[in-house]
């Protein structure tokens, strides 16, 4: 599988949904600073991803960063 496959077969959808997630896992002070910074670094990737599928013209950015 390519890079532009695994962009294309995303659900995009699915993914702004596991990153909030993440994001209220941080909210509840639940972890420590070490794991806190590991989920706001995936956080980060998951964001960088998505940019780069923007910006490389694979999908719009409705597409990519639904409402």
């Amino acid at each position: 599988m390519t890079l532009k496959q695994f962009a294309l077969k995303t659900d995009y959808a699915v993914l702004l949904q596991q990153k909030q997630t993440l994001l209220n896992l941080l909210d509840r002070d639940l972890l420590n600073s070490i794991q806190d910074q590991d989920l706001l670094g995936l956080i980060n990737f998951l964001d960088a991803f998505q940019d780069a599928v923007v910006d490389s013209g694979v999908l719009p950015e409705d597409k990519v960063f639904p409402a």
